[in-house]
């Protein structure tokens, strides 16, 4: 009997151990739930985040150990708190936003510029055609203590216009105010970013486009780019985690980019699926003058420095209180 019982008792002990992974050369593995890393990305909602749009619709291809998720952000400052609690790894952002948080000490580098300034002056009158056209002039604006009032302000600067005394400029109303005023015909002259230019030409015919800074800013600095606008951020702790799945996102950010410019009834489709709040109806007028683009951090650099600098000269704290140093652009 106690014989009986031994070799039941080693039969059971063999069934156990040959239920047991066995490790090393040749063996067979543990099975496990497989988890691939997931990349957070964010686009911002409005024009800056358009560019990134076909990567919602198609995700960049990646290897099996990464795979990416995608939200929209309502607005810069939802969106840097987001980035202060790790809670993205990348995101779309105004420049001088992204140089604010890294001067800071934030875990965020450039990857790349994604566009550039999307400024304009419209005007019903017919003796604006140059900057200095404006002298003796009102201009309502908006961007009050921000990007578009630094810009404007320089580039009058330079065609010896002295801002508020040579040229009027009235910030008294935001920008959805100010394109309901102009599309009446009570104001006849402003500074406005796409898409609130598309909205004044399309709802008012007797405003055309009388200057487009980017390309005075590009005659001013002769250089092909104009100021870098819009950029996306990595977490830098990301490149050690899956570097290949960053060079793959940021492929196929670029890829986006340029399906973006090709088919802009396509991307308009897209920006109402994915509620990137730009008006469905006239996203594929506005696009081409996003100036979409999209430069690699390093290549950006001397582009990016130039602009940095005039919002430095004018307001420090735009940009954190101090240029940015070459670990921003991956280049310690």
């Amino acid at each position: 009997m106690k014989k009986k019982r031994l070799i039941l008792l080693c039969f059971i002990i063999l069934i156990n151990l040959l239920s047991l992974p066995v490790f090393g050369e040749g063996a067979g593995e543990l099975q496990t739930e497989y988890k691939p890393l997931v990349i957070k990305a964010a686009a911002l909602k409005g024009p800056s985040g358009i560019g990134m749009i076909h990567l919602f619709e198609e995700p960049p291809e990646s290897d099996e150990n990464v795979a990416f998720s995608f939200s929209v952000a309502s607005s810069p400052d939802i969106l840097v708190s987001q980035i202060l609690k790790k809670e993205v790894d990348i995101a779309s952002l105004p420049l001088n936003v992204a140089a604010n948080l890294y001067t800071k000490g934030t875990d965020y580098i450039l990857g790349a510029v994604t566009g550039y300034g999307l400024l304009y002056c419209v005007t019903s009158r017919d003796d604006i055609s140059s900057i200095r056209d404006l002298a003796g002039k009102t201009v309502y604006s908006v961007g009050k203590g921000a990007t578009p009032e630094y810009v404007f302000a320089f580039l009058l600067e330079q065609e010896g216009l002295v801002p508020g005394q040579d040229c009027i400029i009235n910030y008294s109303m935001n920008q959805i105010e100010l394109t309901k005023i102009l599309i009446a015909g009570k104001r006849d002259t402003a500074l406005l970013p796409e898409p609130f230019v598309t909205m004044v030409l399309k709802g008012n015919t007797d405003f055309s486009i009388a200057l487009d800074l980017q390309k005075e800013w590009q005659r001013h600095f002769n250089q092909q780019g104009s100021y870098p606008m819009t950029c996306v951020v990595i977490r830098k702790g990301l490149y050690g985690e899956q570097t290949g799945g960053v060079g793959d996102f940021l492929s196929g950010y670029k890829k986006s980019i340029q399906w973006v410019q090709k088919n802009p009834g396509e991307a308009e489709a897209l920006t109402e699926k994915y509620n990137l709040g730009m008006p469905a109806d006239i996203a594929a007028s506005v696009i081409p003058r996003l100036n979409l683009t999209f430069l690699p951090a390093r290549e950006a650099r001397a582009e990016v420095e130039i602009f940095l600098k005039v919002l430095f000269n004018f307001a420090p704290k735009s940009i954190g209180g101090a240029l940015p140093d070459g670990g921003f652009y991956g280049q310690e």
